[in-house]
């Protein structure tokens, strides 16, 4: 394809930073092997203006306004393609005509895209070549429905190739975009009905590079439509990072890592578990120099990133002690954007469920002083969501804080995390049993390689807590009497499981593309009651009124409020 040799971007801070760093920096930037990419920076610059000049060629002209830029009330466009470089150019080629990016899932329904539509008020896409069939079905179905879609694909390796330090690529005077513009949406799901849209603005992009640097190489790894996984594959480029991308799999991470060089890596604390196990179970038993060629790999990450849930103990200390690369567990939201808090270097390490300090030019409140609901304040918390002021209304505090929904208290300049406002406790005979405490324990458990926690109705609606588990190997059986046993040691009686239900070869727990757990959808695929009001039979439930336990009574069991 022929690039469009108009170099004119917009002269706003996020166009200044990439041309800036263009010129300065020569090495690839984008390693991506699953399309055949070694893109420098010319070669990004000149797909990117390739992909723009597409744009405006296909694109109805009244959706621009006389600057060539998007209408401000129409600047949504959808992003159809996986966590690589494809995205990268179809994101910056949409910010370079003040579009808003809107990445939506690779497995989306005709139907799906269809409700995004007409949430949006757009019918653009931009697709992989991966999804090209699919961008097709999308456009049958919304054609159908009286809204015709507008399916481009995504072009790479255009040419010529443009040198980044032509005058022909010039940052043009008066095509200015305000700060406060939409720049990306993610669509995150709510507790209730369809997805909601999370709006940020265009200004969330403007120092994000600050955290990075021509030196790193980053391991991208994440789907496109979760801000984990987009945020970071336009932050790098914008900082002069080297970004390779490559396939969610412990094996490859692993060699790569053994190969040297990698200094940024990030992921949920389940992906960090199949990490170690891999480990554990493949590696560490090799002879001693190609064992320390893997650990030398971790040690020199400059960045190990856990995110999304808390990870447990032995995950902690693995990384800690075993690999001597502590993992950095931050703590974020897809409403808060970029930043949140992290854990810093003078952070207890002993400190459980501890999230670390709020990040620069974060501010962070508890709603009853030292504990209390989370609310966060910063530039680059999101605008709101998508076409719903009531539901952006309920979120936001009267002075601009966001209520995150989760308690936590402060312990010295630290804060750590106690569960959900809501629904990370289950409310169990007028106990409250914190979801994230309990599920930690059983993560520590030296049988129990995988596990979560979940709220499962009795016959009378009333929560009871289960716990779904898959054994380590050469585990070859768990009771339900055996499993309290083990977690009483460290937990009272009452936030005990009432349920077990053990994991066989091939049953996976439903999750997030950012790997948390599906909680109601895994309650309905393990532990859908009958119409008899009958558990599955491979579900082993306490009965509290027949079933006693061996441990002698202790204080507290069940909060001094025992009959």
């Amino acid at each position: 394809m022929t690039a469009d040799i108009n170099g004119n971007l917009p002269n706003d801070p996020i166009f200044r930073q990439l041309l800036k760093v263009a010129r300065e920096v020569t090495h690839v930037v984008v390693h991506d092997p699953s399309n055949g990419v070694d893109a420098d920076y010319a070669q990004l610059l000149t797909d990117l203006l390739c992909m723009r000049g597409a744009l405006r060629e296909f694109l109805p002209h009244s959706l621009f306004d006389d600057r060539h830029l998007l209408n401000e009330d129409t600047p949504y466009v959808f992003v159809l393609s996986n966590g690589n470089y494809e995205y990268i150019i179809a994101a910056l080629s949409i910010l370079s005509i003040g579009g808003a990016v809107v990445p939506i899932s690779t497995c989306i329904l005709p139907e799906e895209a269809l409700y995004f539509m007409q949430k949006c008020k757009s019918s653009t896409f931009l697709v992989g070549r991966e999804y090209q069939d699919l961008g097709n079905k999308i456009h049958e179905h919304s054609s159908a429905n009286g809204l015709p879609s507008t399916v481009l694909p995504i072009e790479m390796n255009a040419s010529p190739i443009i040198d980044p330090k032509s005058p022909l690529i010039t940052l043009t005077p008066g095509m200015e975009i305000s700060p406060h513009r939409p720049g990306i949406v993610f669509f995150t799901s709510g507790t209730t009905g369809p997805p909601k849209g999370v709006v940020h603005a265009r200004r969330m992009f403007y120092e994000m590079h600050r955290v990075s640097g021509p030196g790193h190489i980053f391991l991208s790894h994440h789907p496109a439509f979760w801000i984990g996984g987009a945020l970071p594959l336009l932050r790098q480029p914008l900082a002069g990072a080297r970004v390779e991308v490559i396939p969610s799999d412990p094996v490859v991470v692993w060699e790569r890592l053994r190969a040297g060089g990698v200094t940024l890596f990030t992921g949920p604390p389940h992906f960090w578990t199949l990490i170690m196990q891999h480990f554990q179970n493949h590696l560490a038993s090799l002879p001693a120099d190609k064992v320390s060629a893997y650990i030398r790999g971790a040690q020199n990450l400059q960045v190990a990133y856990v995110s999304g849930a808390m990870p447990h103990g032995p995950l902690r200390r693995f990384w800690r002690e075993e690999m001597g690369r502590p993992l950095q567990v931050s703590y974020g939201a897809t409403e808060l954007g970029d930043y949140g808090l992290s854990i810093h270097p003078e952070t207890d390490v002993t400190l459980e469920r501890c999230v670390g300090r709020p990040d620069p030019n974060i501010t962070v409140r508890l709603s009853d002083g030292d504990h209390g609901e989370m609310m966060i304040k910063s530039e680059a918390l999101f605008s709101g969501y998508l076409a719903d002021e009531a539901a952006t209304r309920t979120v936001f505090t009267e002075d601009g804080f966001y209520r995150t929904g989760d308690l936590a208290r402060r312990v010295g300049e630290d804060y750590v995390l106690e569960g959900r406002a809501s629904h990370e406790f289950i409310r169990f005979l007028g106990y409250k049993v914190p979801i994230l405490e309990v599920e930690m324990r059983l993560l520590e458990l030296p049988f129990i390689s995988e596990g979560c926690i979940l709220s499962v109705l009795d016959e009378d609606n009333n929560g009871l807590e289960a716990a779904l588990v898959r054994l380590q190997p050469g585990t070859d059986q768990l009771s339900l009497k055996a499993l309290r046993e083990h977690l009483a040691a460290n937990l009272p009686m009452y936030m005990l499981p009432a349920m077990l239900r053990i994991l066989r070869d091939g049953e996976e727990i439903p999750r997030t593309p950012s790997l948390k757990v599906l909680r109601r959808d895994t309650v309905k695929k393990y532990f859908t009651r009958s119409e008899k009001q009958e558990l599955p039979s491979d579900v082993e439930q306490w009965d509290f009124q027949r079933d006693r336990d061996t441990l002698a009574p202790r204080a507290w069991d069940w909060c001094g409020l025992q009959e």
